[in-house]
């Protein structure tokens, strides 16, 4: 879980130095004080499909299903969410969907303000404590 959260933080901080050296390369306006705090929304939407799928494998103990799942539970969020926006109905399941809570351009624009970082927060530290407790009971096979 460790070196997941440090790859997807290497990625991120990538994205963070790219998005500079392009302000300085070329015309590119962009706050470049809330552009940490938009690339870290993205960390956090990453690592919480990571982590959830990480908790299933450790409940189930099959990597192909866990990955599965995990894809899966990405796909038909971000779908429902675009579903949900185009149609307009549901809307309380909108709140379901991390890709509601991922909200970049808002962050750029205004500051991390009214961001969906505890949202992540508090589903990263579910995923963690199953995952953790998945392990602890799972029989290995050796």
């Amino acid at each position: 879980m460790i070196a997941v959260t440090l790859y997807l933080a290497g990625i991120s901080v990538g994205v963070w130095f790219g998005t500079f050296l392009g302000t300085l390369l070329a015309d590119f306006d962009v706050d470049l004080v809330n552009v940490p705090f938009a690339t870290m929304a993205g960390w956090l939407l990453s690592l919480t499909f990571a982590l959830f799928t990480f908790s299933m494998q450790a409940l189930i103990g099959n990597k192909q299903i866990a990955l599965g799942l995990g894809a899966g539970v990405a796909f038909v969020t971000y779908f429902g969410n675009v579903l949900i926006d185009l149609s307009g109905k549901f809307e309380m399941a909108r709140y379901l969907s991390p890709f509601h809570y991922y909200t970049p351009h808002e962050i750029l624009l205004s500051g991390p303000a009214n961001s969906g970082y505890l949202f992540f927060l508090v589903t990263i530290v579910l995923c963690v404590g199953i995952a953790l407790l998945g392990f602890q009971y799972r029989d290995v096979q050796t």
